[in-house]
């Protein structure tokens, strides 16, 4: 029987592999046979993801994605050494509870800079020929928070309302 979500031979680039919804990802992609690259600041708790992980062709990757002009030419490195990707999923984000009175430029800054401006940088990157794979997709995650909002949770609603403007454009 064939399994229609099997992804052996495919390459996909997952950020935030280190926790949390990447953590995940990054398993159940193993499961269904892809090879994964684990990409995330702290190389330490990516390799704690990657002992979870069934396969054994996986790479960990660390990078920091605030770096975000060095993001297409760090893709077209990976791309380069590993081959095409086929699959890139961005699930590296910041959640910042607080109230706006407290929110500073920094704060708007960091949570901006992963979950915004580091998907457009990893967009710019994964554009070009030498990147991608033919009939290769980029997942975003987003969030409820991005259409709904919540108290306290305006800046994080804001990143990832711009991440749906985005993918909608």
């Amino acid at each position: 029987m064939i399994n229609p979500m099997d992804l052996t031979g495919r390459t996909i680039l997952v950020t935030g592999a280190s926790s949390g919804i990447g953590r995940s990802t990054c398993i159940i992609l193993a499961d269904l046979g892809a090879r994964v690259i684990l990409v995330a600041r702290r190389e330490a708790t990516l390799h704690e993801t990657l002992s979870m992980m069934s396969g054994s062709e996986h790479i960990v990757v660390p990078f920091d994605l605030t770096n975000i002009d060095m993001i297409p030419e760090w893709l077209k490195e990976i791309a380069g050494k590993y081959g095409k990707l086929h699959g890139l999923v961005h699930s590296a984000g910041i959640q910042l509870i607080r109230a706006i009175r407290d929110i500073d430029s920094d704060s708007i800054h960091n949570v901006m800079s992963i979950n915004f401006d580091a998907a457009m940088g990893l967009i710019r990157g994964f554009r070009h020929k030498q990147v991608y794979a033919d009939g290769a997709s980029i997942v975003l995650l987003s969030s409820v928070a991005g259409l709904t909002g919540t108290a306290g949770n305006s800046l994080y609603s804001a990143s990832k309302g711009a991440i749906i403007a985005l993918v909608r454009s």
